[in-house]
């Protein structure tokens, strides 16, 4: 599918080098917990690395908000990317002050000191794709632009808005 829908024809994905990855993405804090679970997701893997993450949602039904909701799966994604190179640079940057002494560490920025997340560290990319199978034409919007209220008559300040706002675009198929 994703090489004839997504990559046109071309062979960019091989089955051998997909397996299943978890699906669900989960954000929790003191006040709340944000659950979302994908229908079908595969990570891409070669030469022992993760090359991309592919996201299937089935659609039997417009979802008016599906964007948003995407949007929100792929961002709960890479934050937990993010933590876990936090993770891991922590722990890297912990046992290089034990083998050198105490506040000699490698040079790093402040940003990179305080946040564990170096200049360097790369997210594995996320390639969401709605499948819609609906009776009826999808109508719903395929991009962020679309569900945000924009004034109609302010032109203007409709044209700022719009630079931005991320045009954030969905694929649906």
């Amino acid at each position: 599918f994703m090489n004839a829908v997504c990559f046109h024809g071309r062979q960019v994905v091989k089955p051998e080098e997909l397996s299943e990855a978890s699906a669900p993405f989960l954000k929790a804090d003191r006040e709340a917990v944000v659950e979302r679970i994908a229908d079908v997701v595969r990570k891409q893997t070669g030469d022992g690395s993760v090359y991309a993450i592919y996201v299937m949602e089935n659609q039997e039904t417009v979802d008016y908000r599906m964007p948003v909701r995407v949007m929100l799966e792929e961002g709960l994604s890479y934050d937990k990317q993010v933590k876990e190179i936090e993770k891991k640079n922590k722990i890297q940057k912990q046992q290089t002050e034990k083998s050198i002494g105490i506040g000699e560490t490698e040079k790093l920025t402040d940003g990179e000191f305080l946040t564990n997340f170096r200049k360097t560290d790369r997210l594995i990319p996320i390639y969401t794709t709605v499948i819609y199978w609906g009776d009826k034409e999808w109508d719903g919007a395929t991009s962020l632009r679309e569900l945000v209220n924009l004034p109609e008559e302010d032109a203007v300040l409709r044209e700022e808005l719009l630079k931005r706002i991320p045009d954030y675009q969905i694929q649906v198929y």
